[in-house]
């Protein structure tokens, strides 16, 4: 899901949620789009898998507000809404740039990260709201969480809160490459059932 938003007012201007295939398991990606749902299963040039991407204008961040322009992207996407099933480990990505509170508009707000964990719980999954900002070298994964608003936000769900290094590094192969032919991932990353990246336009 994607979250565009203004950094004087700190107003949100909509999402696009979206999804594409990673070896084999259905991850949320986020894409620039001008609204409406791409075809699915479309694919670029070499070969790989196009993201389907369902914009929602959303005018604030209200928690109603935000929550139905969630779920009206998922009722157009449905490698999603079919992957948010009871006992799956669902990791939810925001985008964790700095320690600054939510009415600088830096990281993803926490109103988005609510939305999408409340989602997630009421499917029954195990909810991991993890990212690995670079400034936070000492930090355990609640201060570093707590410092963006999505402790407090997240208050009552049965969510988890982690840090992408904890669990440790993984080497993956990139098929077709054209620079480097592996990389490494978060072992989070790889043993999720389902990825959802709350990205924060910047």
């Amino acid at each position: 899901m994607r979250e565009d938003g203004q950094r004087r007012s700190g107003a949100s201007d909509g999402f696009a949620m979206g999804t594409t295939t990673l070896r084999g398991r259905d991850t949320g990606v986020s894409r620039r789009s001008n609204g409406g749902a791409h075809s699915p299963h479309r694919e670029r040039d070499g070969g790989l898998p196009m993201s389907v991407v369902h914009a929602r204008p959303c005018s604030d961040y209200e928690a109603s507000g935000v929550r139905s322009a969630v779920d009206a992207c998922l009722e157009r996407l449905e490698p999603v809404r079919l992957g948010l099933r009871p006992g799956r480990r669902v990791v939810l990505k925001p985008n964790i740039i700095s320690a600054r509170g939510a009415e600088t508009a830096v990281c993803t707000h926490p109103s988005v990260v609510r939305a999408a964990a409340e989602v997630a719980c009421e499917a029954g999954c195990d909810v991991v709201i993890a990212d690995e900002p670079g400034y936070a070298r000492t930090g355990t994964p609640e201060e570093v969480h707590a410092a963006a608003g999505y402790v407090e936000a997240c208050r009552g769900l049965p969510v988890t809160f982690e840090l992408l290094k904890r669990g440790g590094y993984r080497q993956v192969a990139v098929s077709s490459p054209l620079a480097i032919d592996s990389v490494l991932i978060s072992s989070l990353v790889l043993d999720a059932d389902l990825v959802v990246n709350l990205c924060k336009c910047k």
